[in-house]
């Protein structure tokens, strides 16, 4: 039985924070679809690109189709030759990004939640990567990502993306306070949170917060 709920929300990004990430295996992975020519999209700095828009809730059919688009090449006789990867292929590649949640950050969690902390994502991500993390990730001992989380704030639902100001508005407004440990590895959301009187715990490689909580 958990405990009194306490006054902080443990608010965690999901990227880095909580998953692992591999860009080569990513790469790698885009390649042998033939769809290497959009590899270098593969990078969670940038904010504007066909992967950006699946981090506002675009279309998954959109996104491969555009992908397979930016994919198609000229061969060396001069014909047009269309990318065949099919939209499950683009979303393995896209993936394989992934490399799952550890079990010691799953049980810490756990265990912050039985001592009566609030716990909660806030991801810049997308239905893709969210549906492969909610099937694969938070499953260990038949438990799902309910058992770990109060509340998700993924950007695909609201429609904006961190830094805006509008998506801490939302979290702020739907939690009913600002009393928020927010973790994140970006410098950028984390100055953005503590704009609006947000505590942060700047971490860059993710593991830190393991043990400062």
């Amino acid at each position: 039985m958990r405990k009194e709920m306490k006054t902080t929300t443990l608010l965690f990004d999901f990227g880095c924070i909580l998953v692992g990430l591999s860009k080569q295996r990513c790469i790698d992975a885009l390649e042998k679809i033939g769809c290497g020519k959009i590899a270098y999209y593969v990078d969670e700095c940038r904010q504007e690109d066909l992967f950006h828009e699946l981090e506002i809730g675009g279309s998954i059919d959109a996104f491969c189709e555009e992908a397979r688009r930016q994919s198609s090449f000229t061969d060396e006789m001069g014909n047009y030759c269309t990318c065949t990867a099919t939209n499950d292929d683009i979303c393995w590649a896209w993936n394989e990004l992934l490399t799952g949640v550890p079990v010691e950050k799953l049980r810490k969690i756990k265990s912050l939640r039985e001592q009566g902390y609030r716990t909660a994502i806030l991801s810049n991500t997308n239905y893709i990567h969210w549906q492969k993390a909610i099937e694969e990730f938070f499953t260990i001992d038949g438990l799902s990502v309910d058992d770990y989380f109060d509340d998700i704030f993924l950007s695909c639902d609201l429609q904006m993306v961190k830094p805006d100001d509008c998506i801490y508005r939302e979290v702020i407004a739907r939690l009913g306070t600002n009393d928020i440990l927010f973790i994140d590895d970006s410098a950028k959301n984390i100055a953005a949170a503590e704009a609006h009187g947000i505590k942060t715990l700047h971490d860059p490689k993710g593991d830190i917060w393991i043990n400062e909580l």
